[in-house]
């Protein structure tokens, strides 16, 4: 089988076949051998009718489309094969067409890997930018840290701000409790104001 290739867009590369008469009836042959037991011919058992009999019962072209789609595995199997292209899938199989001569002729549409053309990056070189960090930042960090690793421990002193509490409370409005109003074992932070103004005194 002869065939050119066209390369097209978007990583696609077209095989144009054309089939002589010759290799076409083989393939139509090899089609009958395959399939000749699909078709029910009376005076004959199934699958013992000669070629010329099932094709004068089903018409001249009853093998071709099983010909050609033989061809067409054959076409993908020695495409597969091919170290000239990086084949990802094929896309579409078109163009069928039967020539002058007899024989036949089709197209394979195939995806291929896309060609990457590297511009130059060897010997470039990228300004640093400089990050300047103030002694007032680095402060701040470490406290923030300092602040996560903090442990509570008891101690015998006063509470002050900055000091954590443990406190039992019921909230309420006109001496009824509302929900959500109450806790026991609450940890408060005092000065942290998370309850309401004056709570904390």
């Amino acid at each position: 089988m002869n065939y050119t290739a066209e390369k097209l867009e978007k990583s696609q590369v077209k095989f144009n076949y054309t089939v002589d008469k010759d290799a076409f009836n083989a393939a139509i042959k090899q089609a009958y051998e395959k399939n000749k037991h699909k078709y029910a011919v009376p005076g004959f058992r199934k699958g013992h009718a000669p070629q010329k009999v099932i094709e004068g019962m089903y018409g001249q072209g009853v093998f071709f489309s099983d010909a050609v789609n033989e061809l067409i595995d054959s076409s993908l199997s020695e495409l597969e094969k091919s170290a000239d292209y990086d084949f990802v899938a094929v896309d579409s199989v078109c163009d069928v067409d039967m020539t002058e001569d007899g024989g036949v002729k089709y197209s394979i549409v195939m995806v291929v890997k896309p060609e990457v053309t590297l511009g130059q990056y060897k010997g470039l070189s990228v300004a640093k930018k400089a990050v300047k960090v103030t002694a007032k930042e680095v402060d701040e960090k470490i406290a923030q840290e300092q602040e996560k690793q903090a442990r509570l421990i008891d101690v015998d002193t006063a509470a002050e701000n900055g000091n954590t509490v443990t406190i039992d409370f019921v909230g309420s409005v006109n001496g009824e409790k509302f929900e959500g109003g109450s806790a026991e074992n609450y940890d408060l932070e005092l000065g942290s104001n998370t309850f309401i103004p004056g709570f904390e005194e």
